[in-house]
């Protein structure tokens, strides 16, 4: 009977760690993903040129970069810092904050541009139109 416990409380506990562990990798595969299609994006539409590029990959770059800010733990409207509990050690939270705070002000930057870039596109009648006869 003892035995039969402690083997259920073996499988459990692997059955929890693996699980942690896979969730924990699918979370970097996705967002090393992000960071892949947004450089692409930023390849494809340097400097002067994203004043030119399709509203569709506007629009997709900025939910990159939206997807990439809230993985920072950084929250709409002003994108500052979620509190959270003080789990890791001081040293690894301070290189966590650079982290944060670096890339954080890059994307904000990025995001904002490529917001600009829609207005852009819609003024020039290259974003989504109103249909005919709506205000």
């Amino acid at each position: 009977m003892i035995t039969v416990i402690l083997i259920i409380g073996i499988t459990c506990a692997l059955i929890f760690f693996v699980g942690a562990w896979y969730s924990k990798k699918s979370e970097y595969q996705k967002r090393a993903r992000l960071y892949t299609f947004s450089s692409a994006f930023w390849a494809r539409w340097p400097g002067e040129r994203l004043w030119v590029a399709p509203y569709p990959e506007l629009a997709g770059e900025a939910a990159r970069c939206e997807d990439i800010l809230a993985g920072m733990g950084l929250t709409p409207p002003h994108y500052e810092h979620e509190q959270s509990e003080p789990v890791i050690k001081a040293e690894d939270a301070q290189r966590g904050d650079q982290r944060v705070d670096r890339d954080g002000a890059s994307f904000l930057a990025k995001r904002g541009v490529v917001l600009q870039a829609m207005t852009h596109a819609i003024a020039q009648g290259r974003g989504p139109q109103s249909p005919p006869g709506t205000p």
